[in-house]
């Protein structure tokens, strides 16, 4: 349902989540510091599960008023704007066959 690579993050969010009555585990370590050769947090993640998929919604609220983040949706663009790039394809092709 959620990974994270914040260990402390992971603990409040089950222990949030057991207090509010939702059946959840989390597997995984985490990482506790940055990684000194790249210089960010490591991709070890901890991935915290809810066991009755009907607890989900109420899960994720609990999750997000802790300050998880939500992923937003990759959006299509609209239609008018694959018009206008393939115009400009079309323009730059001319163009380019003109030389």
């Amino acid at each position: 349902m959620y990974q994270t690579s914040d260990p402390e993050f992971a603990d409040r969010g089950v222990a949030a989540l057991e207090k509010a009555g939702i059946a959840c585990y989390r597997l995984g370590e985490g990482a506790r510091k940055l990684d000194p050769t790249f210089g960010r947090w490591t991709d070890k993640q901890i991935g915290l599960y809810i066991k009755e998929p009907s607890e989900v919604p109420r899960a994720n609220e609990i999750l997000v008023s802790l300050g998880a983040v939500v992923d937003t949706p990759i959006r299509i663009p609209r239609a008018w704007i694959i018009v206008l790039a393939l115009a400009a394809l079309v323009v730059l092709g001319v163009l380019a066959a003109g030389r």
